[in-house]
């Protein structure tokens, strides 16, 4: 499917449709999936702010806007709901939020570049962060298993950490030295079905695959 700027991000909103984030772009671009297998870029959301992570979760739409400092909350017709970007104290909870992802009991964890992984309520309220140090450099992609493990991969640590649902770190489950994986690793993606964790690199065009 071609589209007509870089993409970001891109989630599943249903069995037959995808939404894809264009960063300063400043829009979202909604994908369908035709009978025949081909897919149609659909409906455009034109947004006032930057668009780089993106997740769906039970009809709403998450999208953080990099270094706007802000994750807003959308109805699926581009409605705002609400907009997170300070704790009770009022202190800036981001300073550079790339990408995303929503669980199942409704946190929401988003990738910080300066700030580590950080982990939300539905209503905004911090819930804890994990800053990380020489481990996790530049977090950028996320994403959970279903089984309340959170996975988060670090653009300059080179590597994918996991923690546990409490911001626990478990353990280092990639390495791009241990492991000889060429480039930054930038996404993340858990397959349920298969138990399996599927990362993708900056500077080339592979993606790679860990059984876990």
């Amino acid at each position: 499917c071609n589209v007509s700027e870089s993409p970001a991000a891109v989630c599943i909103v249903s069995d037959v449709e995808a939404a894809v984030s264009f960063g300063s772009k400043k829009m979202i671009q909604f994908v369908s999936m035709m009978s025949n297998g081909e897919l149609l870029p659909t409906r455009i959301l034109k947004m006032d702010h930057e668009c780089w992570g993106l997740a769906i979760a039970v009809d709403k739409m998450y999208i953080t806007d990099g270094g706007g400092g802000n994750l807003y909350v959308y109805g699926l017709n581009g409605k705002v709901i609400r907009r997170m970007s300070q704790d009770e104290s009022g202190e800036k909870i981001f300073s550079w939020a790339n990408h995303l992802t929503v669980s199942n009991n409704g946190k929401i964890y988003v990738a910080d570049m300066l700030n580590g992984l950080i982990a939300l309520d539905i209503k905004g309220e911090v819930l804890w962060k994990y800053p990380g140090g020489s481990d996790l450099i530049g977090a950028f992609g996320v994403c959970v298993d279903g089984c309340g493990n959170v996975f988060v991969c670090g653009i300059r640590s080179e590597n994918v950490l996991e923690l546990g649902d409490d911001g626990e770190r478990l353990g280092e489950v990639v390495s791009a030295k241990i492991h000889g994986i060429s480039g930054h690793p930038i996404c993340v993606l858990f397959d349920t079905n298969n138990c399996r964790l599927i990362v993708t690199c900056s500077r080339n065009d592979e993606i790679v695959i860990f059984g876990v």
